[in-house]
């Protein structure tokens, strides 16, 4: 009798360290982990958007997965108040960046004032410097607002360039200035803050030097003067400036062709740029190749000019606008549009690409949650799955520009993997005890 029994518990001994034995490893059941429970994950972890409106405001929207007990998807909360009545404080231009000290938000308004805002435990902004650009003049706006690391880049229409930089105790600020053409419609800084581009009514394309442009005087108005007409003539380049575009040939009437790019952007390196024009054009350029675009999609908008191209989050996808309600998802490979959103009743005034969603603000007050999809691998391959709206919440005040928080997602994918790595650490740690219990039972049994 003592035999079988001893028998039977080899037998069970057996299959126990055979089943150790095919467990899988460690990152392996974390892999597994986060691939089965990827819905719950992404309602653990809201995408972040942050949005500014006409009267300086600025709110938090956090976008989840799947609905609240409310019925919505997306969870607004004014993060600053101006108090403003007016539109002077609308805010034009919105940057995130963080740092050592935490999170950080820069605003460009309407009145040329510049603001910085540091963001609080409670998802709130407190205001940390605020400066005056006196180069802008009523009727301009800014065009460009970014921040690279310490560094913070304003631009606006007439072409008053600044980069700001706050001290180390954030008791001041220290400005360096530069002088670009006027009339711009839009400028954009590199990733790697080696470079940044801009283009404008009948300012062409331009990719410029972040360094030189900065280290170069001023020009004169004399000076200014003669640059123009160069500009007009095709000839040298602006000091600081490492290339220009070309415009695209007379048309079948051999007239000029105006320019007026209302939109630019980088692509997936500091070479490869896209345009929007008011006539309705996004053109692709290579500045290792040529002046003119290498690709020129005619006929992309339905209602008047493109009014922004926004690089998408998935190889190969770029977002378009135009003047209108039109926003759609184009291959840039091919220049065919994907796929169009439904539902936007109000004309589109900012986009931002995120993570599998995109969020956009329009003139109806509403910002819009979208789901989007990846362009098929062949190009010549129909797109079977589209982008749809998701949900939208009603923002008030007209909202002017909005964009995605990218490092919150960041932040929170690591929390994340770091949960994950110490749950299955205490898993491993419980199958390890149980196999010692095991252990001790047979030894007291056979003793």
């Amino acid at each position: 009798m003592a035999s079988q029994t001893s028998a039977g518990r080899t037998t069970q001994q057996h299959e126990r360290d055979t089943e150790t034995e095919h467990r899988p490893a460690p990152w392996t059941m974390i892999k597994r982990k986060r691939s089965f429970f990827t819905k719950e994950s992404v309602d653990k972890m809201p995408v972040t958007f942050y949005a500014g409106d006409e009267l300086g405001n600025i709110k938090l929207l956090h976008c989840y997965e799947s609905a609240s007990a409310s019925g919505s998807r997306i969870e607004a909360k004014t993060a600053f108040s101006s108090g403003a009545s007016g539109k002077q404080k609308a805010i034009q231009g919105i940057a995130l960046g963080s740092g050592a000290e935490g999170r950080s938000i820069v605003a460009s308004h309407a009145n040329g004032s510049v603001s910085a805002f540091s963001l609080s435990e409670d998802d709130t902004l407190r205001p940390e410097h605020e400066w005056q650009e006196p180069r802008m003049k009523s009727g301009q706006r800014f065009v460009g607002t970014t921040t690279h690391e310490k560094n913070i880049y304003t631009c606006t229409s007439n072409g008053a360039l600044r980069k700001t930089r706050i001290d180390e105790d954030k008791a001041g600020l220290q400005h360096v200035t530069a002088s670009l053409p006027m009339r711009l419609c839009d400028w954009r800084l590199a990733a790697d803050e080696q470079s940044f581009i801009y283009g404008g009514e009948e300012v062409e394309v331009s990719m410029w030097d972040t360094e030189r442009a900065f280290a170069s005087e001023s020009p004169s108005t004399e000076t200014a003067s003669q640059t123009s007409k160069k500009r007009k003539r095709g000839g040298d380049l602006l000091p600081g400036e490492i290339w220009r575009a070309k415009n695209v040939p007379n048309d079948f009437l051999s007239l000029r062709q105006p320019v007026h790019n209302t939109s630019v952007t980088y692509l997936d390196s500091s070479n490869h740029i896209l345009a929007g024009t008011m006539f309705g054009s996004v053109r692709r350029y290579d500045t290792r190749s040529s002046r003119r675009p290498v690709l020129d999609w005619k006929g992309a908008s339905k209602v008047g000019g493109v009014k922004l191209v926004q690089k998408g989050y998935n190889e190969h996808e770029v977002f378009v606008a135009d003047q209108g309600s039109n926003l759609f998802a184009m291959d840039l490979r091919n220049g065919r549009v994907l796929y169009g959103y439904k539902g936007m009743s109000g004309a589109i005034s900012s986009v931002a690409a995120g993570e599998s969603v995109l969020g956009s603000v329009c003139l109806d007050r509403f910002f819009r949650l979208h789901s989007t999809k990846p362009p098929p691998d062949d190009p010549k391959e129909r797109q079977e799955e589209r982008g749809e709206v998701l949900d939208k919440v009603y923002m008030h005040s007209i909202p002017t520009v909005v964009v995605w928080d990218a490092d919150a997602s960041d932040a929170e994918g690591r929390k994340s993997d770091e949960d994950d790595v110490e749950k299955q650490s205490d898993d491993d740690d419980v199958w390890d005890n149980m196999e010692e219990t095991g252990q001790e039972s047979r030894k007291k049994a056979t003793g």
